[in-house]
Order: structure tokens, then sequence, then C-alpha cells
């Protein structure tokens, strides 16, 4: 647990910064939420900017007009023990605003235990766009600490 709130603090610091910052559900997300000072909703996305809350439980056209050309990011945990990034439960974040955002502004939180949950099976993601699939596989940075990494395999 103290491993992370490392990692959150950390992410807490870089939503500090101008860019629009799309922040995912789960409870790891609602930690952070709490952390910059406001209380998310837990099943949706909630978007801030400057580490402040702008808007709360938005739709993807939502996201869209703000994010639409803007620098943003999204922050999002591993849902659930299959090991979800993307397509299930934050289906807002769809494969039009994460190409929007772009695959290198994607930040990815989790606790090293439900890492080891997976059993190395690795991260999911499904987007429903197949090709937007295929560019998230591979290897992505985990944040589980304050200065702490681990890369995971996506399928």
């Amino acid at each position: 647990a103290a491993l992370l709130n490392g990692a959150l603090e950390r992410v807490a610091a870089m939503l500090a910064d101008e860019r629009v910052s799309l922040i995912g559900p789960g409870t790891t997300m609602q930690r952070l939420k709490q952390k910059l000072g406001f209380e998310g909703t837990p099943l949706g996305v909630d978007v801030t900017c400057s580490g402040v809350c702008i808007e709360k439980d938005v739709s993807e056209a939502r996201i869209l007009e703000l994010i639409r050309e803007r620098p943003s990011r999204i922050v999002v945990t591993v849902i659930g023990g299959q090991g979800f990034v993307f397509g299930r439960g934050n289906q807002q974040l769809s494969g039009r605003v994460i190409r929007e955002v772009g695959l290198a502004n994607v930040v990815i939180v989790a606790s090293l235990e439900k890492l080891a949950a997976l059993h190395g099976n690795g991260l999911f993601v499904d987007t429903g766009d197949a090709a937007l699939d295929q560019e998230l596989a591979g290897y992505v940075p985990v944040l589980v600490g304050r200065s702490r990494t681990v890369m995971c395999p996506v399928r």
C-alpha cells in the first residue's frame, strides 16, 4: 500500500500541469482523485486540468470536446482481476479518445499485488478498434511506486 501511495503521489504531481487529464474508473483511480482533493466518480471518467477537477462522469462525446486540440493524457489502472486497461468498465475512453490523446500520453498505475495477481498473463486491451489494439500491444510502463516502474506485456 505504501508503494502504491508513492505512485499515486507521483501521478498527482504530474497532473498539476496544464494538460487535460482523463482519469479512469476504479478504486486506485478513486484514491488518486481523493489525493487531488475531490470525490470522483468511482465508475466513471473524471477530467482534471492543473490538478483541479473540471468535470465528472464524462461521456466519450464530451471527452472529445474537452481534448480537441489541447494537450491531454489518460490515467488508468488495471480493472478487475482480468487485467484490462481499456475496454472493460471504461468504454468512454474509446479508440477515438485514445488516438486523439496519443499512445505516448497514456499513464497506467497499479499496485504490484494487482499485477502479481495476473499470474504473468499481462494486461489486456479491447478498444473495439483492432488496429489500435495492435498498436497498444507490446510492453508498457506501469507506475507502481514513487520511483518504481514495471514493464508489463499488453496482449
